[in-house]
């Protein structure tokens, strides 16, 4: 398989760059943190986890060895403090200058990475983030949920399906389009024995229509980057080259760095190959539509509460279940999560739901010593007599990490069952 891969890169690589491509598949790969500052800092962070090494490019980013650490097993990450990613994927959002008050979509968005980033850099735009499939959708909602976001919605379409439907234009879209997955030979070896050109030209195909469906989804002036984790030709200059014969698009070229290679045909999109960045490898080419960018402000929903609760957010029912967003947006998709998930009312009575401890401001919270942290993440009651009864949210080190009930300083715990230290 590996000599028809290598043949159909003669198109845009010369020989000993493919063989120093191929090479890099058996090294052993680093993998990508982002610190969310909005729950963390560097220097807790650096104080769980020394050995994490800085991103060149990316602020907040950091590289760590797998076989030296894990830090998915962690509370700071169940908590939100940090997101795990690809560090070649890691770089698409990043690339992307999202301004206040944009509507801004994700097209293909599982497992979740670009747009968590996206999200963490511009608090006040609104994203939806789309996939094709219900688990994926539903497994990135559980990805993204505990960083609290009210300004994502994720939802489950067909991408073209989802633009048709859109009663509005989006200022700035993100296309990581399906691919054929060779930039994935690095962290699978299943993906090496499935690939084939034929799987390539599949591709290929469905990404001449997303393109062009996302294109003309763009308001004027708008940006999309289109980027996929191919090191084909035929699903990355191909694809841009027809959206450039088909529509007015214009290259916004991408600033480049040492670790880039500038493709040689599009200047301005560039690849990032593992044996020049570190990362499992990516093509990344940002467009922009002609014409004036005029941002129309999105409209706030004013103060309320859910429960004892104060919320600056438009409150969502349905069937009892209520949600929560930071503004009033038209959502004619099937929506399988709209921003933060506050709980249910049945009867009067109200059942908070985790996401909402962990959307809350520390500030609200009843703070837990280090043993007492260490109880609560292992779903243990506590006693303290200085919490009021009721339901509280208690964190550690300014981290929010779940509800309690309280009654006469016993502390019932309301940590998920499934996220509890054994």
């Amino acid at each position: 398989m590996f000599d028809t891969f290598k043949q159909h890169l003669y198109r845009y690589l010369p020989n000993e760059e493919i063989e120093q491509l191929v090479a890099a598949f058996s090294q052993p790969r680093m993998q990508g943190l982002l610190l969310n500052t909005d729950k963390l800092n560097a220097h807790i962070l650096l104080e769980y986890f020394p050995s994490l090494v800085p991103h060149p490019i990316i602020p907040n980013a950091y590289l760590y060895d797998p076989d030296l650490i894990s830090p998915g097993k962690h509370f700071l990450f169940t908590s939100g403090g940090y997101y795990l990613q690809d560090l070649s994927a890691m770089l698409v959002s990043h690339l992307l200058d999202i301004q206040d008050d944009e509507l801004v979509a994700d097209l293909c968005a599982a497992p979740g990475g670009k747009v968590t980033q996206a999200a963490f850099k511009a608090k006040k735009a609104f994203f939806i983030a789309n996939d094709i499939s219900g688990l994926r959708a539903k497994a990135m909602a559980t990805n993204i949920e505990r960083f609290g976001f009210d300004h994502v919605v994720i939802t489950n379409h067909d991408a073209l399906d989802l633009l048709n439907k859109a009663p509005y234009q989006f200022d700035k879209i993100i296309l990581d389009a399906p691919c054929s997955g060779s930039g994935m030979f690095r962290k699978r070896e299943d993906m090496i024995a499935d690939w084939s050109l034929n799987k390539v030209l599949k591709f290929q195909a469905l990404q001449f229509a997303l393109i062009l469906a996302a294109y003309d989804a763009l308001a004027a002036g708008g940006e999309l980057i289109y980027s996929t984790c191919s090191f084909s030709y035929e699903e990355n200059e191909d694809v841009i080259n027809h959206l450039l014969n088909q529509r007015d698009a214009q290259i916004n070229p991408i600033p480049l760095h040492p670790s880039f290679d500038e493709s040689p045909s599009i200047k301005g999109a560039i690849h990032l190959f593992p044996h020049h960045y570190e990362g499992d490898g990516h093509f990344i080419c940002k467009i922009k539509k002609p014409g004036i960018h005029s941002i129309h402000p999105l409209k706030r929903p004013v103060l309320t509460k859910f429960g004892i609760f104060p919320l600056s957010l438009h409150l969502i029912n349905h069937q009892n279940y209520y949600f929560g967003v930071n503004a009033m947006v038209k959502l004619p998709f099937n929506v399988i999560r709209a921003g933060i998930f506050l709980g249910t009312i049945e009867k009067g009575i109200v059942d908070y739901n985790h996401h909402l401890a962990l959307s809350l401001p520390p500030s609200l919270s009843f703070p837990l010593n280090e043993k007492e942290k260490d109880l609560y993440l292992r779903g243990e009651s506590l006693t303290n007599m200085e919490i009021a009864d009721g339901y509280s949210v208690v964190s550690y080190q300014g981290i929010n990490l779940g509800f309690v009930k309280s009654k006469n300083g016993t502390m019932k715990n309301h940590y998920p069952k499934g996220l509890r230290l054994r």
